[in-house]
């Protein structure tokens, strides 16, 4: 369950609730692209390089390879923000 804290219209969304929503909608083959995306390429790269585990004492680890995960943690942010819950509608 998400555990966003809604302040003057500003949420705190751990990474640990961010990644399974971009897992989720990557399994399901619902993430596109326009064909122009402009970074596109950098987005493959950093999804590629992006690696999330939690240790046996629930210790949180986000890495990315490359050293940068900008464009992945934005599209994480992205697709919680469009899948999470709302009263009175289901997810899209």
């Amino acid at each position: 369950m998400v555990n966003a804290e809604p302040e003057y219209n500003v949420h705190r969304v751990p990474k640990r609730d961010l990644v399974p929503s971009l897992d989720a909608v990557i399994q399901r083959d619902c993430l596109e692209t326009g064909p122009a995306c402009p970074l596109q390429d950098d987005l493959n790269s950093e999804q590629a390089a992006f690696d999330f585990s939690i240790c046996k004492s629930e210790q949180e680890s986000f890495r990315a390879s490359s050293g940068h995960n900008d464009l992945i943690c934005t599209l994480m942010l992205a697709v919680w923000w469009a899948e999470r819950p709302r009263q009175g509608k289901a997810p899209m």
